[in-house]
C-alpha cells in the first residue's frame, strides 16, 4: 500500500503519482511477457530497512517514489548500487530541481536510497520491459 503525504502539494502529488503508476501498468498490462506481470513492488521498495522503522521506511519510501518519478521512472536509482559518498554527490547535484520538497524530507529520501540501493544489497531484478525503459544510470 502507498501511503501519501500531506503537504502543501499533497493533491498534485497525488495526482502526479497516480498518473506515473498508472502509466507504468499500462506499460506492464500491454505486454505478452509473463515477467512483467510479476513485478513485485514489495521486494524491490521494501520497509523496513537499515536503521528506520517500519513507518518510517514507509513514508519515506513514499517520499523517494512520489519526489523523483516526478521527473523520471525508477529504474535509474534503483539500478544504481552507490555507496553513501555517492549518494550523497548524486542527492547534492539533484537538490535544486526539487525545492519544493523539505530538507527534512530530502533527507528521509537520502537515508531510502542509502539503505535500499547500495553495493551490500543485490541489484533488484526488473522485467526486461522495465530494464529497457531506462534513462542512463542515476
Amino acid at each position: 500500500m502507498i501511503h501519501f503525504i500531506e503537504n502543501g502539494f499533497g493533491l498534485n502529488l497525488k495526482t502526479a503519482f497516480a498518473a506515473i503508476s498508472l502509466a507504468i501498468i499500462g506499460l506492464l498490462v500491454h505486454s505478452t511477457s509473463a515477467s512483467a506481470q510479476e513485478l513485485d513492488i514489495e521486494k524491490i521498495f521494501f520497509c523496513p530497512a537499515g536503521d528506520m522503522s517500519e513507518d518510517d521506511c514507509l513514508y519515506a519510501r513514499d517520499t523517494t517514489l512520489i519526489t523523483c518519478t516526478a521527473c523520471h521512472v525508477f529504474t535509474p536509482f534503483v539500478k544504481a548500487q552507490k555507496t553513501e559518498e555517492e549518494w550523497d554527490s548524486f542527492l547534492e547535484s539533484h537538490r535544486g530541481r526539487v525545492e519544493e520538497t523539505s530538507d527534512e524530507d530530502y533527507e528521509d529520501i537520502s537515508k531510502f536510497l542509502k539503505s535500499h540501493f547500495n553495493p551490500d544489497n543485490p541489484v533488484p531484478q526488473l522485467p526486461p520491459e522495465l530494464e529497457n525503459y531506462s534513462l542512463p544510470p542515476a
